[in-house]
C-alpha cells in the first residue's frame, strides 16, 4: 500500500483484574537472554511509519474493521495517529507530543476521553516509559522489565520463551487495565492483540501491513 496519513488506531477505557504479579530478581549469574529482551530494545527506536488492519470488538459484541496509520518518533517523543475506513475515509486523526491536538473526529470517535485514551494506548505499545526498569523474571521463567507509571501503577514488558512479547499495564490499585500480546518481531511489524476488561470490554486485533523507517 502507498504511504499513509500520519498516525494509528484505537482507544480503550478502564478495566479491572488481578494485581501485578511479583517478579523475581535476576540470579547472580543469569542465563544469557536474547538482545530483544533488553529493556531498551523492547520498544520502537527512531522514526517509524506503520499501517495496520484493525478488527475492533467492543461491548455487546459489536465489531468494526478499520485501517490504522501511525507515525512514531522517539527523538521527538511524538505520536501521530489516524483511523480510517477500508476505503480511506478518515474517521479520527490526532497527534500528541508536548500537547494533544485532534484534527478529525466523527462519531463514535468524538466521545469524551477517546483521544486521550487512544494516544495513551499507542504510546504504551511503541514508546518506552520514562525512568529505569526493574528487571527480573516470573515464576514461569518469562523475563520482565517493570516500569513505574507516572500516574501510578506498573507497566510490565514481558518476553516469553516462545519469542512472543506482552505489555501489561496496571493502575495504582494494582488492577490490570491493558494487555498487548505481540507475535514474534518488533511492535508494529506483526500481529498484535490488545485487550481491556472491566466496565468497558475491548479486543482489538492488529495485523501489520507496512512498516517504513523514516529516520533516527
Amino acid at each position: 500500500m502507498k504511504r499513509f496519513l500520519p498516525a494509528l488506531f484505537f482507544a480503550l477505557m478502564l478495566c479491572a483484574c488481578a494485581g501485578a504479579p511479583l517478579i523475581q530478581p535476576p540470579p547472580i549469574q543469569p542465563p544469557p537472554i536474547p538482545d530483544e529482551i533488553h529493556c531498551d530494545r523492547f520498544f520502537v527506536h527512531g522514526k517509524w511509519q506503520f499501517l495496520h488492519r484493525l478488527f475492533f470488538r467492543g461491548p455487546g459484541g459489536r465489531s468494526l474493521g478499520l485501517l490504522g496509520a501511525t507515525v512514531i518518533s522517539t527523538r521527538e517523543e511524538s505520536v501521530k495517529t489516524a483511523l480510517m475506513t477500508p476505503e480511506g475515509m478518515v474517521l479520527f486523526a490526532a497527534e500528541s507530543g508536548p500537547a494533544l491536538a485532534v484534527h478529525q473526529s466523527v462519531p463514535p470517535f468524538d466521545r469524551e476521553g477517546f483521544a486521550q485514551g487512544l494516544m495513551a494506548d499507542v504510546r504504551m505499545i511503541f514508546l518506552a516509559p520514562g525512568g529505569p526498569a526493574e528487571q527480573g523474571s516470573f515464576e514461569d521463567g518469562a523475563a520482565v522489565c517493570r516500569y513505574r507509571r507516572a500516574e501510578g501503577g506498573w507497566l510490565d514488558a514481558i518476553w516469553a520463551g516462545d519469542g512472543h512479547r506482552r505489555i501489561v499495564a496496571y493502575d495504582a490499585a494494582g488492577r490490570r487495565i491493558r494487555e498487548v500480546v505481540m507475535e514474534r518481531g518488533a511492535p508494529g511489524k506483526g500481529r498484535m492483540v490488545l485487550t481491556a476488561s472491566g466496565d468497558a470490554d475491548y479486543r482489538i486485533e492488529m495485523e501489520g501491513v507496512e512498516a517504513v523507517r523514516l529516520g533516527e
